[in-house]
């Protein structure tokens, strides 16, 4: 789980992006609109291909192997092991002290946001993203980037700007001109002039597919 915006604590609401992993995103399977770039490359060939490749990895836990054992025969994460896996984070996070709450989006993927209690300074939310990246590891991290990606990239695009910008599109959340680079500006402003609320669930579902999760909440 890799954190890539910290909340500004001095705007009226603050706003927190994480990107899960490398490239994700896209939207689920359907037809791209006449215009837009297909960009380029693939993380894999396919899915089980992918989870292969996890499976080299050194670094991977002993509960994230058994899983992606499991998952490369069937050609999926199961629901059920992702469940696990955010359980098991859900469960470290806890016990470090920190109070989360979750919301399912339509994708299936949880939406994280940190409950800031009333006398939190301006470190708490940089030590919340430091533990839930340490609890994420060996536990949700691996597992949801996977999952995430066969329910809303099933391209395996590398991009996660490209498949957020095409998945804006076709939910009907953005112009047909909005691309990758347009999308990449909006990041990195913290979406202050983008053309879309984060408020909006289509919106929220589009970065989720795309690894990104934005969680909107009352600076304290």
């Amino acid at each position: 789980m890799r954190h890539t915006q910290n909340a500004r604590r001095r705007l009226l609401t603050a706003v927190t992006v994480v990107a899960c992993l490398t490239g994700n995103a896209g939207c689920g399977g359907e037809d791209e609109p006449a215009g837009q770039p297909t960009g380029g490359q693939r993380l894999a060939a396919n899915l089980t291909a992918l989870i292969t490749q996890r499976l080299q990895s050194p670094e991977i836990s002993a509960f994230e192997r058994d899983v992606l054992q499991r998952s490369a025969k069937a050609g999926a994460i199961a629901d059920g092991d992702y469940e696990e896996a955010h359980s098991r984070y859900a469960t470290c996070v806890k016990a470090a002290g920190y109070t989360e709450d979750y919301k399912k989006l339509p994708n299936g993927v949880y939406q994280i946001s940190l409950r800031l209690p009333p006398d939190a300074d301006d470190s708490y939310s940089d030590k919340w993203f430091k533990a839930s990246g340490d609890c994420a590891k060996g536990t949700l991290a691996v597992i949801e980037a996977i999952y995430t990606l066969q329910k809303g990239n099933q391209q395996l695009r590398s991009d996660p700007n490209e498949v957020a910008a095409l998945c804006l599109v076709q939910a009907g959340a953005a112009a047909p001109d909005y691309t990758a680079d347009k999308f990449s500006k909006d990041l990195e402003s913290n979406f202050a002039d983008a053309p879309y609320s984060l408020k909006d669930p289509k919106v929220t579902t589009c970065l989720s597919n795309a690894g990104i999760s934005v969680a909107i909440g009352d600076t304290p």
